[in-house]
């Protein structure tokens, strides 16, 4: 399987598998490396994966994205323009 951009690493992947409700993290590898994750609870979307709203900001930014399963242990980053 080819490394997406938008997938985010294995181990950000597995808290937010692991951990439902509202978390903030900061994420330890990968291309937001040092960034902050802030991830609302996760919900079934109609789509029929589990989705939650995410933010990952910086000192400098702030970025909003919907994270959704892709499978089992993998969750993708889908940006969201407001």
């Amino acid at each position: 399987m080819a490394i997406d951009n938008n997938v985010l690493p294995q181990d950000v992947s597995q808290v937010l598998t692991d951990n439902s409700q509202d978390l903030s993290l900061a994420i330890p590898t990968g291309m937001y490396q040092g960034k902050n994750l802030m991830a609302n609870a996760t919900y079934f979307a109609a789509s029929g994966r589990s989705c939650r709203r995410v933010v990952i900001s910086d000192n400098l930014s702030q970025r909003n994205y919907l994270a959704c399963t892709v499978d089992d242990t993998q969750w993708e980053l889908i940006p969201v323009t407001i």
